[in-house]
């Protein structure tokens, strides 16, 4: 694979995009991969987890399509499905809660334990996870949570890869981030999207059959039934404290970027800081983190582009001055995006430096302040501890495939805001936690910076990025000129 037919990039992460899974281990989790490649994917129904053999038993051929859907059809009538704890949602414990408790049902006593590691192995090993829900969601928040979380017990959060389909037909991936990033999982999906969209209508469904099904078993004690109702209740509970705000407008769309000349990507992040300004105030900027592969070097993961630059400041100011003319605007919108290009490339060539300090930190706390006091000093400093609690957490994954992506918050002062920009505009999913602690201030702000004002609102952040991005075009056409269809706000798919 190339970027952009420019540089190879690094395939590493491809050998764990199937038959892979985030194994529990106390104090560090292991990333495994099955041995042998497996013929079978594991479908996971209520509370129920089945085994469907989608390969031929050499594993060099797919089962014919009528017969993976007959599966499919017969666990959706299985009239034996319903009541058994759901044990997946273990998989959204805590990781040493959930080490425990996959090492409690391993030790089952008797003939449980080989039962129970059977059934373990069956899920680490398939390709990946199916869940086929019983929701039908009809809005773009509930669609969202259906592929981010669900009911948060019968996703298998730990694999590589869980295919979602709703009952309504609307699909989607949830992927653990562990072995791998968004480039591997995106170039996945759109091969999917293209191979589906090729495929021809079925004419009538197959008829339900069991072959190659089982449903997997399970043996489960007191305690561990209990370990699984508090793992669902912990993963309800995180679920009900976050908020969720997906927002789609037309307000800026790609041809008015191309008009500009300017970074899209550089465009968009300016648009979140004024928009965070306008929430919560400035003059300072919120930590903010976006990701740059650095797949060019071998086993090369991210770097974080740094967009909360004294040039994004600059911009800032000027676009809330009231008597700023255009022409000074752009040249702060211009200033702003040229910086956040050139720390993106940075951080593609492995020259950003948030890496290095993570490293640098992890090697000052082994030798201990008194081997090394410059670097202790260092990383206890208020301000770096500012700079590492990130505020504003950004992703963007734009593909015709898509209808949109995210991701939960980092941190209960944290807003995790997913992008992408199309041909009608812009489309956002802004997640933040709401209660106690949702403060736009983490605990290290008042040491280093004035505090920011109020507390997280994602519909707050939304109407500071339509603002912003009404405001960025008005900037572009008053000096680059109009663009053939200008935005009227809140398109919808």
């Amino acid at each position: 694979m190339y970027a952009v037919e420019a540089y190879p990039l690094d395939m590493s992460q491809y050998g764990r995009l199937f038959a892979s899974t985030r194994v529990p281990r106390r104090g560090r989790d292991e990333l495994v991969t099955a041995a042998k490649p497996p013929t079978h994917i594991v479908v996971a129904r209520g509370g129920a987890l089945y085994r469907v053999e989608v390969l031929t038993p050499r594993g060099d051929r797919a089962r014919p399509v009528a017969e993976v859907e007959g599966a499919l059809a017969h666990i959706l009538g299985d009239a034996s499905a319903g009541g058994e704890p759901p044990v997946a949602a273990l998989t959204g414990a805590g990781r040493d809660a959930w080490a425990d408790a996959r090492a409690a049902l391993l030790a089952a006593p008797g003939a449980g334990g080989a039962l129970n590691a059977a059934s373990l192995a069956a899920v680490d090993d398939a390709l990946f996870v199916l869940t086929l829900d019983g929701e039908s969601p009809d809005t773009p928040e509930a669609l969202s949570r259906t592929m981010l979380h669900g009911c948060g017990t019968n996703r298998w959060f730990d694999k590589c890869l869980n295919l979602i389909v709703a009952a309504n037909g609307r699909a989607g991936v949830n992927w653990e981030h562990a072995w791998g990033d968004g480039v591997a999982v995106l170039n996945f999906f759109n091969a999917v999207f293209d191979t589906v969209g090729a495929e021809p209508a079925r004419a009538r469904p197959a008829a339900p059959s069991a072959a190659g099904v089982a449903k997997l078993a399970w043996a489960l004690d007191g305690a561990a039934a209990g370990a699984v109702r508090a793992a669902a209740a912990g993963t309800a509970a995180a679920i009900a404290a976050t908020a969720l705000k997906v927002y789609q407008t037309d307000s800026l769309n790609k041809a008015d970027i191309k008009r500009s000349g300017l970074s899209p990507d550089g465009v968009m992040q300016a648009a979140l800081q004024l928009a965070h300004w306008r929430a919560h105030g400035g003059p300072l900027l919120p930590s903010t983190y976006e990701s740059a592969s650095t797949a060019g070097f071998r086993h090369g993961r991210t770097e974080t582009v740094r967009s909360a630059t004294p040039e994004a400041a600059a911009l800032c100011a000027a676009f809330e001055a009231g008597g700023a003319l255009p022409e000074a605007r752009f040249s702060a919108l211009r200033a702003a995006t040229e910086q956040h290009r050139a720390l993106t490339l940075d951080g593609v060539k492995g020259q950003g430096c948030d890496r290095h300090l993570f490293a640098l930190g992890l090697l000052a706390a082994a030798d201990g302040a008194a081997a090394a006091p410059a670097a202790a000093e260092f990383f206890a400093d208020p301000a770096y501890a500012h700079f590492k609690d990130i505020r504003l957490s950004t992703s963007t994954m734009s593909s015709p495939a898509l209808d949109g992506g995210g991701f939960g918050p980092v941190s209960p002062h944290s807003y995790a805001v997913g992008y992408g920009t199309e041909e009608r505009g812009c489309h956002f999913h802004i997640m933040a936690t709401v209660g106690a602690g949702a403060a736009a201030n983490g605990p290290h702000a008042a040491a280093v910076a004035a505090p920011f004002r109020g507390a997280l609102d994602n519909g707050a952040l939304a109407e500071g990025v339509e603002g912003a991005l009404r405001d960025i075009r008005s900037c572009i056409v008053a000096v680059k000129g109009d663009t053939v269809k200008g935005g009227s706000g809140g398109f919808k798919k």
